[in-house]
């Protein structure tokens, strides 16, 4: 989870990141009464002097930016939102192209969001200012000050299946997709390039934005010194980085050139099924972790050999 401050004066939402779907969404009241009970007391819409609800000749959350034949090839629509594409409207010269339905009631632009595992929610498009905050209320609001930036989420109206019961208020989506956080962001020069990292520990968590950890200073004074420490920060070591497997596409795709179990390394020919079609998906909003069945064989002939027992799903205590 992750804190987002909210409007003006700001709010705090806890938030599930999750870099496996498009979109960022959470209750808001007077609207959603039904919703369930979380972290935070829902965004008050009302109390938010820099709000906009969004018109439904203005849709944001609808649109994408790369060409209809590009999705197509790239397999690129779906992500793990189970978005379907909608092609209403959009020629092939078009760069902008209205893939996803949304409704208009009273004039708000609907959203109507589904996941994998089947918990839903709906909302309404509005537009306030957001940034990042930390677990010290004062800081947070001094950041959200200095660096916070118009961006179009999901002012939720209900929620079904694990939205309403988790502890988290929403979600933060982080996919690669023409409405986010990290491109408003950039595009208000709030960070310093288009890009941000997830470190994950028992005692929580850290994200940096833009960069490898340092607090961002956007004047043109700062900026020199900025690029001077980039590889300073919170990092211990220089950063590693691996290539995506395919491009124009939502999720973030990596190629798998090892699977081990304990020190067993499973043969190399079974890499061709946890590379081809969608190729492996990095997704930080999934506890779980999913191969090809046809790995199955030589996975579970290695557990066995090194854990001494029989490989099944169900819950086991090893420790």
């Amino acid at each position: 989870h992750a804190y987002l401050y909210i409007g003006t004066p700001p709010q705090r939402q806890t938030l599930i990141v999750d870099t496996g779907s498009r979109l960022t969404a959470f209750p808001c009241q007077p609207h959603c009464p039904e919703c369930g009970t979380h972290a935070s007391k829902p965004f008050q819409l009302n109390a938010s002097s820099s709000h906009e609800i969004v018109s439904c000749d203005k849709c944001r959350l609808n649109q994408v930016d790369y060409p209809i034949e590009e999705y197509f090839l790239g397999d690129g629509f779906g992500s793990n939102s189970g978005d379907g594409p909608s092609l209403r409207g959009a020629d092939n010269n078009q760069r902008q192209r209205n893939l996803f339905p949304t409704s208009c009631v009273n004039n708000q632009c609907g959203l109507d969001q589904k996941y994998t595992e089947g918990s839903s929610w709906k909302a309404f498009e509005v537009q306030d200012k957001v940034w990042l905050g930390l677990d010290e209320t004062k800081q947070s609001v001094e950041e959200h000050d200095k660096y916070s930036a118009p961006f179009t989420f999901g002012c939720q109206v209900s929620e079904q299946g694990l939205f309403k019961t988790q502890y988290a208020d929403g979600i933060m989506g982080l996919a690669m997709y023409t409405q986010t956080l990290v491109g408003s962001w950039l595009h208000h020069r709030s960070i310093p390039r288009p890009s941000f990292s997830l470190c994950l520990n028992q005692k929580g968590g850290h994200i940096a934005l833009g960069g490898t950890g340092l607090t961002y200073d956007p004047s043109p004074e700062q900026d020199q010194q900025q690029k001077q420490h980039a590889s300073t920060g919170r990092h211990l070591a220089p950063m590693q980085f691996t290539p995506f497997a395919k491009e124009n596409v939502w999720y973030y795709t990596v190629r798998v050139t090892s699977i081990s179990v304990g020190d067993h390394v499973l043969p190399k020919r079974i890499l061709q099924f946890v590379n081809d079609h969608k190729g492996t998906i990095v997704d930080s909003g999934t506890t779980d972790t999913f191969i090809s069945h046809k790995v199955a064989k030589p996975f579970i002939l290695a557990w066995e050999k090194i854990t001494g027992r029989q490989y099944n799903n169900r819950l086991q205590r090893y420790t």
